[in-house]
């Protein structure tokens, strides 16, 4: 999800390919009223992964590269470690309020 997404050509295709690669779904949210909020690619399942741009991903940023290490463990170990990723948000709504620190109307 994201709240401004940068209208610029070569970016909003990069995004695609990513969203595509992955079968990510990306999301414009209106944090002001989330029923306004509008799916820009939807989430797809994927039987394969793109392991070129997993790779470039993890050159690009450390933090995926440890995630993916995480997960890899997990998979490899037939055990989660919940300490080692983000809690499910329960009330999306109010999350997003507390996150952007927008008034309650």
């Amino acid at each position: 999800m994201a709240i401004d997404i940068l209208q610029d050509d070569e970016f909003l295709s990069e995004l695609q390919r990513l969203a595509s690669s992955f079968g990510i779904g990306i999301i414009q949210l209106d944090p002001l009223d989330i029923d306004s909020s509008r799916v820009l690619y939807p989430a797809r399942q994927k039987e394969a992964l793109d392991w070129e741009t997993v790779n470039k991903l993890c050159e690009q940023n450390s933090d995926f590269e440890e995630f993916l290490k995480a997960v890899k463990i997990d998979f490899e170990s037939r055990r989660f470690h919940k300490n080692e990723y983000d809690s499910v948000v329960k009330d999306i709504r109010s999350y997003i309020r507390e996150k952007l620190k927008i008034e309650q109307e």
